[in-house]
């Protein structure tokens, strides 16, 4: 997306304008950025630009949802276009990517049960937002954007693969490729935080 702290780039003419939840935008912006969400006209229009000038021979998606929007899955398979897709979060299962409701674990939208999106204000605990993330969600899933438009799922994380299987998507539609790190650049932090990176394996006594 355009943003002023974005390094300097020749393709920044096909950025998307930028869309930050929280921000003071007037009525109308407020009505485009809702639309774009659900389904951006510009990222499609840009990227199609984009393939013109390149043509490329597949496309690797990257947390897509809101700046972009799955309206370019329809025009990668207009093109011929196989998309593969890496996974960082649980979007496809929770609209709220986290499966967290105030901070403590929460599987309440198993399985389909998305209005509990807004029951929770799981979107910066604000009601307009959560509910305009649940119209997009139902949009998505009731026209299969995810499963008609991307060719394979890679997915880092092997415990986000077993949660997108138990919640009913087809395993053969995803490949782990784990991240790697170099542990020696880290060192443990033993009290409570935001992140961790765990290495080895669990022993029965820990």
């Amino acid at each position: 997306m355009r943003h002023p702290d974005n390094l300097d780039s020749k393709w920044s003419g096909y950025f998307v304008d930028e869309i930050e939840f929280g921000r003071e935008y007037t009525i109308a912006q407020k009505i485009l950025n809702a639309q774009k969400v659900v389904y951006s006209f510009e990222a499609r229009s840009k990227l199609d630009k984009l393939i013109t000038a390149t043509d490329p021979t597949i496309a690797h998606l990257h947390n897509i949802y809101h700046h972009i929007s799955p309206s370019i899955l329809g025009l990668l398979r207009e093109r011929d276009i196989p998309a593969v897709m890496t996974l960082h979060d649980l979007k496809l299962l929770c609209p709220a990517y986290k499966m967290l409701t105030n901070d403590s674990v929460c599987e309440r939208c198993k399985p389909g049960k998305i209005r509990n999106v807004v029951t929770h204000r799981c979107i910066k605990n604000s009601l307009s937002l959560s509910a305009l993330i649940y119209i997009e969600s139902v949009v998505h899933r009731l026209i299969r954007s995810y499963e008609k438009g991307i060719t394979r799922f890679i997915v880092p994380s092997q415990f986000y693969l077993e949660k997108m299987v138990e919640w009913g998507l087809e395993r053969n539609r995803f490949s782990h490729i784990p991240n790697f790190v170099n542990s020696s650049h880290y060192k443990p932090l033993f009290q409570p935080g935001k992140a961790f990176v765990y290495f080895g394996r669990l022993s029965s006594e820990n």
